[in-house]
């Protein structure tokens, strides 16, 4: 009696393995089959970065990876300028690489980075003589209704930086 008990908790140990392990294995190969398509994205990507930041974005190109069950995403030469003025760069990078911690993100429903790394930044702050500081000479605009929106994105943007574990230049 008690081996068929043993018996019924061994089989759901068992079935429970491996529906873990086909859950894993419905996840890493969707990922892997979706990350590649990721360079489709592009002018979505750049418009994303734009409302959400009130500036500017060029990218050049974007591509996807997968490592173990974490996808990676690529940006080459990205840059940075204020909107209505894309000549004026304001900072600019040749590669961004994020690596997203999507077990975090499904937890707290909002994008975690396990990983965000900036290769060649050119990036130029500025001391005003009232003792304020901006990148390259840019200063977003002072009006109540644009300041707010600006405001709000460039926070949730330096939120999401500046929470990461590790940030690698």
């Amino acid at each position: 009696m008690f081996f068929r008990y043993v018996d019924k908790i061994a089989d759901r140990i068992w079935a429970f393995v491996a529906l873990i392990l086909v859950l894993l294995a419905i996840y890493v190969g969707v990922g892997r089959q979706l990350v590649v398509q990721i360079a489709d994205y592009r002018q979505d990507i750049e418009r994303l970065i734009t409302n959400s930041t009130g500036l500017g974005v060029s990218i050049a190109e974007v591509k996807g990876e997968w490592a173990l069950f974490t996808p990676i995403i690529e940006a080459t030469d990205v840059t940075f300028f204020p909107l209505n003025e894309p000549d004026r760069k304001l900072f600019s990078s040749v590669e961004v690489a994020i690596e997203v911690d999507v077990l975090s993100s499904l937890v707290v429903r909002q994008p975690r980075l396990r990983n965000l790394r900036i290769v060649g930044l050119d990036l130029v702050f500025l001391q005003h003589e009232n003792g304020d500081w901006s990148i390259n000479g840019y200063r977003p605009k002072t009006s109540k209704s644009n300041n707010t929106a600006q405001s709000s994105g460039s926070n949730t943007v330096a939120q999401l930086v500046l929470s990461q574990r590790l940030i690698t230049l």
